[in-house]
């Protein structure tokens, strides 16, 4: 079994990329205190790693990420700064799952 990370690709964090869009439009808050960690795996190293699994791997569970996920604090705010949107805004973790 291959557990991946959260993909990105070409553009994604390019101005019209979908997640920069969020981003810029306010709707990807730091939420609580921004602890959450976000492992990032890019699409084609998805593919090499699923190629290899399938061709090499021992049965078992894999997790298919980079080796150092980011807090969420500091990659969204990073991503905003980049793009030249607003600093992202923070909602309290209890509103946050309120709203999940």
């Amino acid at each position: 079994m291959l557990r991946y990370g959260f993909f990105y690709g070409a553009g994604q964090f390019s101005r019209s990329g979908a997640t920069a869009k969020e981003i810029a439009r306010r709707r990807m808050p730091v939420v609580g205190s921004g602890e959450g960690r976000f492992s990032f795996i890019h699409v084609e190293d998805a593919a090499d790693a699923t190629v290899a699994a399938l061709d090499h791997g021992a049965p078992g569970i894999y997790n298919v990420t980079d080796d150092a996920p980011a807090l969420q604090r500091e990659w969204v705010r990073e991503v905003a700064r980049l793009i030249g949107a607003p600093k992202p805004m923070h909602v309290p973790l209890w509103l946050a799952r309120l709203a999940a």
